[in-house]
């Protein structure tokens, strides 16, 4: 991954972690705010109360002073000053109340302020603190796009080199081909030239996962790459038999889906029969065709796969006799496949 992506990866990690801090930071302060809408109800719910209690007491004070009044009419001197007196005591006492109360309300009324102004101040911090979320929301998008932008063109950059690189290899290989087509003195007359039929090869070992280079081997063995060349049996470039065909049809689930869509194509064996005599190119994809399945069967191995291909009392020397071209020809011995790497790359269109 480029150096970009990295930093830019960074950068998110960054901004997804202040993502996180700014969530808890606008949670605690919801807590907060709830928190504080319960004291402030609390505190209008007392004040309330004292307010009740004050107009109660008031209403007392009224109700004395009215006694007081009263009391001042009576004649008689000593029951009077000890009416008086009485109320006096009682006033004194109320307007004591009274006073309390309503400190007490002054003290209730400013801690109902004081949560009023918190939670202006705290709803204001929430606000502030859900923008700057969604301005490190947008910002979190923002890089998401440019990482997958830049992954997407390093994915293409990487796609391109390696189509470069498996279109280099493929081109030296398709050249060492028919290089050695080239070279074949034992080659007939054919009406394709050493690039077609180089390609050909490629192109079907390409298509069904199989060593161009093993591909090229057989048709050296069996024809000297001569196309023209069919006897009673073997038909083709590739030699392949009437009775390889005929075991094509009548046994499909044995080859499995390597041939099926070549099988379906021709109907039966006398129309694939035509077919391979007639175009070397269709030779040379059944014949790859049918060696990929039996690479399968032996499960990668190349010698046994040789020897189930020919099918002959000879087949034992015949899979030596092809790797030794190969070796002669590539420099080393065909290496075994993996069976995990023998999918079919293409499917044939009907």
């Amino acid at each position: 991954m480029g150096a970009n992506i990295s930093g830019n990866q960074q950068l998110l990690i960054n901004v997804q972690k202040k993502i996180q801090e700014n969530s808890q930071e606008v949670s605690n302060l919801e807590t907060k705010i709830d928190k504080n809408q319960s004291e402030l109800t609390s505190a209008q719910n007392a004040s309330a109360a004292t307010e009740v209690k004050v107009s109660g007491v008031q209403t007392e004070i009224g109700e004395v002073k009215a006694q007081i009044n009263n009391a001042n009419k009576i004649e008689d001197e000593v029951d009077r000053k000890t009416a008086l007196k009485d109320f006096e005591i009682k006033l004194s006492d109320l307007s004591k109340m009274e006073a309390e109360l309503k400190a007490q309300k002054d003290k209730q009324d400013a801690q109902v302020k004081d949560c009023q102004t918190q939670d202006t101040a705290l709803n204001t911090d929430k606000t502030v603190k859900v923008a700057d979320g969604d301005t490190l929301k947008t910002e979190e998008a923002d890089l998401k796009a440019k990482i997958e932008a830049e992954e997407k063109a390093e994915a293409e950059a990487k796609a391109k080199q390696e189509a470069e690189a498996k279109e280099k290899d493929a081109t030296e290989i398709k050249a060492k081909i028919a290089s050695v087509i080239s070279a074949d003195e034992a080659q007939g007359e054919t009406k394709y030239s050493d690039e077609e039929i180089s390609k050909m090869i490629y192109d079907a070992a390409e298509k069904y996962g199989v060593d161009p280079k093993l591909v090229a081997s057989i048709c050296k063995h069996e024809t000297h790459f001569t196309q023209e060349k069919s006897g009673y049996s073997g038909k083709g470039m590739m030699q392949l038999t009437t009775i390889s065909l005929k075991d094509m049809y009548a046994r499909k689930k044995i080859y499995g889906d390597e041939l099926k869509p070549l099988l379906d194509k021709y109907v039966d064996a006398d129309g694939l029969k035509k077919a391979i005599i007639n175009d070397a190119s269709v030779n040379v994809e059944v014949s790859t065709a049918l060696l990929k399945s039996k690479l399968k069967s032996a499960k990668g191995n190349v010698r046994i796969a040789l020897q189930n291909y020919n099918g002959s009392g000879a087949k034992v020397k015949y899979a030596g006799d092809v790797m030794s071209r190969y070796k002669e020809d590539y420099g080393s011995y065909p290496q075994n496949m993996k069976f995990a790497d023998t999918t079919i790359r293409k499917t044939v269109k009907k």
